[in-house]
């Protein structure tokens, strides 16, 4: 739980031992011994708990289907991360920290992917990614043939705002002379009807390819952007209900994808195995939506965060704590020989580093490390029951042990010091 609950822990064993050798000189060292105990073994059963807010991000994972983390990653222990990073270059240290890389990497794409609305797919090949802007076209083309698009007043008013917009960022010089040709087709082909579905689309098709041919025109593809977003909103008013929810759907499906495209447009190694990294798409999915990112709107930006929190890889070397990472596994390997002695102290030594990395990363010791069977009641604040003993020393400073009334539940300075027992 909290700070509290800790605290309660040590009371309740500090007055337990206190009982056991009330009225004898044993009484005031009992109890500061009890208090100890009562914070330090449930650390030993969860040696590590995790705050609330790495929790979540945990949760949103888990429900993501992302479940392939190490012990450090879930608990967030830098040192612990270090050492399960070490293990990964470790040689003959079984491969166990790269495999639960790999299936975490891939449980993060097929979650990334199912967003938008690719199934079954671990990798975003770009086959994969071919395949499914078709899927995603069929199914916009589908909905609109059935469908004609009204051109009311709020397509009109966000069309002349669009083009407003543009003109005051852009100088005429500059400006595409296609924007106002298609404001100019659009508000016009209808001639007062509602537009056929096969005209919507080809005028749609042809936004789009101007959009993605002008990815170094920032102002112009935001322009284009908003004429083809403006263009779906209308087409979706038009929709009976049943319709508009699936063509919603269609569209947040289509946005994601757009993310994922860009994510895996950068370079590396994973990138090129068709392996999306929460921080390529956490930065995709803020250029695509800012606004809708950070305020926690985004499902894709919402997935980017948590495994930024939670999966982002330590630096690779050139670092105190990989060193000292290394340094402890190589400590190893030295008691390992000397253990052993003889002829048989070289191959200790050798073989000490290894076997250490695959005690590590292996299943039961990974569960230990990440259990959270006391994490409720651990306190978030590191040290407090040790402050919160009160041994003979500290109890004279502040006039002794008073009966039942300085028992050690609060640390010296808090108001409520003096009297233990109310809570």
């Amino acid at each position: 739980m909290s700070r509290a609950a800790t605290v309660g822990l040590a009371s309740g064993a500090s007055e337990t031992a206190g009982q056991l050798t009330e009225g004898t000189p044993l009484e005031p060292w009992a109890r500061a011994a009890g208090a100890f105990a009562g914070g330090v073994v449930p650390r030993g059963i969860t040696p590590m708990p995790i705050d609330k807010v790495r929790q979540s991000h945990l949760s949103d994972l888990e429900k993501a289907g992302v479940t392939a983390l190490t012990a450090g990653q879930k608990t967030g222990s830098k040192p612990l991360r270090w050492a399960e990073s070490v293990t990964q270059d470790m040689p003959f240290a079984g491969g166990k920290a790269t495999q639960m890389a790999t299936k975490q990497a891939e449980q993060f794409t097929k979650a990334a992917l199912q967003l938008a609305g690719v199934k079954n797919a671990s990798r975003a090949t770009p086959e994969v990614i071919d395949r499914a802007f078709t899927d995603i076209g069929r199914k916009f083309e589908h909905l609109a043939n059935s469908t004609s698009m009204r051109v009311d007043k709020k397509l009109s008013a966000e069309m002349a705002e669009t083009l407003s917009d543009y003109h005051a960022l852009v100088p005429e010089s500059l400006r595409a002379p296609y924007i106002q040709q298609a404001m100019t087709e659009i508000m016009t082909m209808s001639k007062g009807k509602p537009l056929p579905g096969p005209a919507y689309q080809a005028v749609r098709s042809r936004l789009e390819r101007m959009r993605r041919s002008s990815q170094n025109d920032p102002q112009l593809s935001g322009t284009l952007a908003r004429m083809r977003d403006a263009l779906d909103d209308a087409m979706e008013r038009s929709m009976p209900t049943p319709r508009a929810g699936k063509w919603k759907e269609a569209r947040s499906e289509y946005k994601h994808l757009l993310t994922i495209e860009k994510a895996m447009s950068g370079a590396g190694e994973n990138t090129a195995l068709g392996l999306i990294s929460p921080s390529q798409l956490r930065t995709a999915a803020k250029t695509a939506e800012k606004r809708f990112y950070s305020r926690g709107k985004n499902d894709m930006g919402n997935l980017a965060r948590s495994g930024e929190a939670v999966m982002k890889p330590l630096p690779q070397s050139g670092t105190a704590p990989r060193a000292y990472a290394q340094g402890l596994l190589t400590m190893l390997a030295g008691l390992g020989g000397h253990a052993a002695g003889g002829p048989l102290a070289g191959l200790a030594a050798a073989a000490a580093p290894a076997l250490g990395s695959r005690a590590l990363m292996s299943g039961p010791v990974q569960k230990y490390l990440a259990n959270q069977r006391l994490g409720p009641y651990i306190s978030e604040r590191p040290g407090v029951a040790a402050n919160a003993l009160v041994v003979p020393e500290i109890a004279a400073e502040h006039g002794g042990l008073q009966g039942r009334q300085t028992r050690g539940v609060y640390p010296p300075g808090d108001p409520r010091w003096r009297d233990g027992n109310k809570r």
